[in-house]
């Protein structure tokens, strides 16, 4: 069995990811029957969709990393 932690990067490798986290972010990976799969990350009453085309986890959350960047620029 392969564990996640020799999977997956530190948090130091998603700096933008973590920070939108630890500022009360949340982070949804899933599917479900009326959207079908899904990757975004979420603060308050902002919802941010990631590109779901993504062949692994690791993908995934570099593409949140970059819209949380995103999110940042946009909030200055």
């Amino acid at each position: 069995m392969i564990r996640a932690k020799d999977q997956l990067s530190d948090e130091v490798t998603y700096p933008d990811l973590t920070k939108f986290l630890r500022s009360g972010g949340t982070l949804e990976i899933g599917e479900s029957f009326s959207i079908g799969a899904f990757a975004r990350i979420r603060k308050g009453n902002r919802s941010i969709v990631v590109d779901t085309d993504y062949r692994d986890l690791a993908a995934v959350l570099k593409g949140m990393d970059w819209q949380a960047k995103r999110y940042f620029e946009q909030e200055k």
